[in-house]
């Protein structure tokens, strides 16, 4: 089995996921129509999509290290991974990031100043995630926030990697998990550390002011720790999938039923809990994450969920879905702007499309 089949559908739903729940973000409930309500707020929870994100890139990453551990071959070189991964973020990242920077000041009018210039540079080194001032790098693209962590866990990735193939000489497997229930534990206690430590600052806290303020309540949750502790999830469920896969692990039903069974679970668990998390980990840690882990190990031996996640439609929204992260809040944002202008003609079942954020800048250039 070459191609990890599902993975594409399950990185489609994820993308997907985050753009539904930007658009929920956008619509008024006060003139949401009864039918509707309901879509909006499971759309809402789509901001979990962030997690699938960073669980499925921790497994597709690690994969190639796991194949080589398994398989007694040489760990894949540094220099070809960090450039792959340059090469696959960095151009289009590079380019969002400056065409939003640049609209922040000359068509939104935010206050270009040494804090906004700071942001960006911060964004351009992937290192906004380490306060919270740089943590959202531009006033127009919120999204681009969870780059840099992403961008710090891959280099997580490689040292915890790196130090897996110097101690574990005899490419022992369970040695290897001793190995991840380890580094899971540490990871876990320097979050905890951070979300302890880290000062709390109350003035200007909450999305009522401005992304500063809306950073000022995520962290110290949001973290680099607490984000890598979904990408391990992923490298975890990399590992299992890999030992399947060398074991020669062949389709099987069970497979299906047993990944339908654990989305109802968590779907009857979300519902009850409403958001909740341990540990202040974002994104209903560690139960989503340990979801779409499982999903991540059985998927690949499913006889027929593959089969339909990585349908048509799928496979090229997940071919585009870089692309369309970085992308897709600019549009939002010009597409709403339009539609301010042509408010005029437009019924008044329409006004319920009109709540967001850039009217109060859309409206200084209308």
């Amino acid at each position: 089995m070459n191609k990890l089949v599902g993975f594409d559908g399950v990185r489609a739903i994820a993308c997907l996921m985050v753009i539904m729940h930007h658009i929920a973000q956008r619509l008024n409930p006060m003139y949401t129509p009864d039918w509707l309500a309901p879509i909006l707020r499971f759309a809402v929870e789509g901001n979990i999509g962030v997690s699938v994100f960073f669980v499925l890139s921790g497994a597709l990453l690690s994969y190639p290290f796991w194949k080589s551990f398994i398989n007694d071959t040489q760990m894949p070189k540094a220099n070809i991974y960090f450039l792959r991964r340059f090469a696959r973020i960095a151009p289009g990242f590079y380019i969002s990031l400056t065409v939003s920077f640049l609209l922040s000041f000359l068509v939104f009018e935010a206050t270009f100043d040494g804090q906004l210039i700071v942001r960006y540079v911060s964004g351009l080194f992937f290192v906004n995630g380490f306060y919270h001032v740089t943590l959202f790098p531009t006033d127009v693209n919120g999204p681009l926030w969870s780059i840099g962590f992403e961008v710090i866990s891959y280099i997580f990735l490689f040292v915890m990697m790196l130090g897996l193939f110097k101690l574990i000489k005899n490419r022992s497997f369970s040695d290897a998990l001793y190995y991840l229930v380890f580094i899971f534990c540490l990871t876990i206690l320097l979050h905890v550390v951070i979300y302890k430590f880290y000062p709390i600052i109350n003035v200007g806290r909450g999305w009522q002011h401005d992304l500063i303020g809306g950073a000022l309540l995520w962290m110290p949750a949001y973290n680099v720790f607490s984000l890598f502790s979904h990408f391990l999830f992923g490298i975890i469920a990399s590992a299992l999938m890999s030992f399947l896969l060398h074991k020669q692990q062949k389709t099987n039903k069970g497979f299906d039923y047993f990944l339908l069974f654990n989305w109802f679970v968590f779907i009857v668990y979300a519902y009850l809990q409403r958001g909740d998390t341990f540990l202040n980990i974002p994104y209903y840690w560690p139960f989503f994450p340990m979801l779409i882990a499982i999903t991540l190990i059985c998927v690949p031996f499913t006889h027929w969920v593959a089969k339909v996640i990585d349908n048509r439609f799928f496979a090229y929204t997940a071919k585009i879905s870089f692309g369309l992260y970085i992308w897709h809040f600019l549009i939002m944002a010009f597409s709403i702007i339009y539609l301010k202008v042509t408010m005029c003609i437009l019924p008044k079942a329409f006004m319920f499309m009109l709540q967001d954020p850039f009217l109060l800048l859309s409206c200084r250039i209308l």
